[in-house]
C-alpha cells in the first residue's frame, strides 16, 4: 500500500502602494482588490480593475481590509 502526503497549497498575498491613498492587493501575482485610504478609514474594494471594483468593507486598519478582500476573493 502506498501512502501520499496531502497536498498543501500556499498563496502569496502582496499589498502594494500605487498612489498616496490607494493600495493594490494581489494573490499569487493576480490583482484581486484595492484599498482606498480615506482619513482613518480603509475602504476595501473587490475586483481586478479599479473602476469596476465593488466596496465590500470599511475598516480602521489595512490588515483588516486586506483580510476582507482575500477572504472574499477566495470564496
Amino acid at each position: 500500500m502506498t501512502m501520499t502526503a496531502p497536498q498543501v497549497t500556499t498563496t502569496r498575498t502582496e499589498v502594494r502602494s500605487i498612489a498616496p491613498e490607494r493600495l493594490r492587493v494581489e494573490i499569487d501575482g493576480n490583482v484581486v482588490g484595492f484599498i482606498d485610504i480615506v482619513g482613518h478609514v480603509h475602504v476595501a474594494l473587490l475586483g481586478n480593475m479599479y473602476p469596476y471594483a465593488v466596496e465590500i468593507a470599511q475598516t480602521l486598519d489595512p490588515d483588516s481590509a486586506t483580510h476582507a478582500i482575500v477572504t472574499a476573493a477566495q470564496s
